[in-house]
């Protein structure tokens, strides 16, 4: 189930799959999913204002963006 949102006047939809996270072991040099998944628990700690969770944010949203294959506009990382 793909969640749609807008950015600068364009739809796009956002999945949160396999794939996403893949991509994320991938980009973040992490061997599987219990890692990453570790990672991505930092977001409950948004409150404390750390970049690296604002980092671990902004990599999800653009992998959730970018591995969804309804998408026919991409966007950069530099966009959301």
């Amino acid at each position: 189930m793909a969640i749609a949102v807008q950015i600068k006047g364009n739809a796009f939809n956002m999945v949160f799959n396999l794939k996403v996270f893949r991509a994320l072991g991938k980009e973040w040099g992490l061997p599987g999913l219990p890692e990453v998944m570790q990672r991505v628990a930092l977001i409950e700690q948004i409150e404390a204002g750390n970049f690296e969770v604002y980092d671990v944010l902004y990599d999800l949203l653009f992998q959730a963006l970018d591995c969804c294959p309804e998408n026919q506009i991409k966007i950069s990382k530099e966009e959301i």
